[in-house]
């Protein structure tokens, strides 16, 4: 059963890995730009735990790859970080080949769109899972202005811009199936908002003091990214 199964989805899972591999640049706020100085490596992963069951429940199986990589890219953004390589994870307790397939068809076709190449992946069936969940790791590299890699330096008197959530993203999804139960109204689905291309060409544009992502662990992310570098 295991050889079927992997003689299905082996050779389509290879072979939506090698649509990603583009010329040696990626593309960022519409910029084609040379890849990356090994000393500027940045990697990153999260994904999409408890969202991903209700989203598979509705048939909207793009909205759990999209979750689980605009994770990655916002938390990138926050750091002026740009993506050049990407894995994933996908564990379920159901042995659905086409599933797995489906999936990273979706996050395939994302990753052409932001110019990352997909290098490889686990699709994990697991009884003993709970339920579906998708997880991506990312590598990357850190931008620099002048020769400089930018860090953090909030200043007293900086104006602070919040960026509009579309919804609750991947966040406190026990929570929210607890007290509106399993069959979430498409409210609750909706994608984590994309705010990568925004915050990369602001970055461009303009001298922004710090930027920060206060989804998941929420206000704990500016405390941590304050200090030593923060003159408040």
């Amino acid at each position: 059963m295991e050889r079927q199964r992997k003689e299905l989805y082996t050779p389509r899972m290879k072979e939506l890995a090698e649509s990603t591999r583009v010329a040696e640049y990626v593309k960022v706020a519409g910029k084609l730009i040379p890849r990356p100085l090994p000393q500027d490596d940045y990697d990153h992963a999260d994904g999409v735990g408890s969202k991903a069951k209700a989203l598979k429940r509705a048939g909207y199986l793009h909205g759990i790859v999209l979750d689980a990589l605009r994770g990655n890219l916002n938390d990138l953004a926050a750091d002026d970080a740009i993506p050049s390589t990407a894995s994933d994870i996908i564990v379920s307790p159901e042995d659905d080949p086409e599933f797995f397939i489906h999936l990273v068809e979706y996050l395939a076709y994302e990753c052409r769109q932001k110019g990352i190449i997909l290098t490889g992946g686990d699709p994990d069936f697991n009884r003993e899972a709970g339920h579906v969940e998708m997880f991506i790791t990312i590598h990357g590299y850190r931008r620099r202005k002048d020769g400089v890699i930018q860090e953090n330096r909030f200043r007293i008197g900086d104006v602070i811009v919040g960026l509009d959530s579309g919804g609750p993203h991947c966040n406190g999804f026990s929570l929210i199936r607890r007290y509106f139960g399993e069959d979430l109204s498409l409210e609750f689905l909706e994608p984590t908002t994309d705010y990568y291309d925004g915050i990369m060409k602001v970055n461009e544009e303009v001298d922004v003091h710090a930027r920060v992502n206060i989804t998941g662990t929420a206000f704990l992310r500016p405390r941590q990214k304050l200090p030593p570098r923060a003159d408040m």
